[in-house]
């Protein structure tokens, strides 16, 4: 008895898709090591996209040069005190805007139900305390604790507003 082989649907689409993917190989090989011809150019087309000489500006500042020139990999090198910004970035800063020195850094708060028992852990130059709602801190008195910051009135009446600090920063 001689075995029969059954031709099915299935058994046609896969003996296709063999078929299909075979050729599809070849040709990606073939196009993979055949290179093709280079577009011819002509030397006036190389020269109408030639940069222009007056087409560079001046050179950097010498912040920039300095830079440069030291060894940016030294294992002594710390970070600038000023962040380099390139000329005509700088943003204009409003004189209102410019930071005052603060006394204090904020480190944590705690916000307790009750008027007057929130209070808030501060850094002053004395050393770290604990500030409660109306207590002073040189010439700033605690105004509101809220969850990670705390809003301080300086004597002149001004509010400023602080905010724990993430840490690692």
């Amino acid at each position: 008895m001689t075995p029969r082989y059954i031709w099915t649907r299935s058994l046609q689409f896969a003996g296709v898709a063999v078929a299909a993917s075979v050729v599809l190989f070849l040709s990606a090989g073939w196009r993979a090591t055949h290179l093709s011809p280079l577009p011819s150019t002509s030397l006036s087309d190389a020269r109408s996209t030639a940069p222009r000489a007056d087409f560079y500006r001046e050179g950097l500042p010498s912040e920039l040069d300095r830079a440069v020139d030291s060894d940016p990999f030294r294992p002594d090198r710390s970070r600038p005190q000023i962040r380099y910004q390139l000329p005509g970035t700088a943003e204009a800063v409003p004189k209102e805007a410019v930071a005052v020195e603060q006394p204090i850094v904020l480190l944590g708060t705690m916000v307790i139900g009750g008027e007057g028992r929130s209070f808030a852990m501060c850094q002053t130059p004395a050393g770290p305390r604990i500030v409660h709602i109306g207590e002073k801190v040189g010439d700033l008195t605690l105004k509101r604790v809220a969850k990670q910051s705390a809003v301080f009135v300086s004597s002149r009446g001004k509010e400023i507003s602080f905010r724990v600090k993430p840490a690692g920063t």
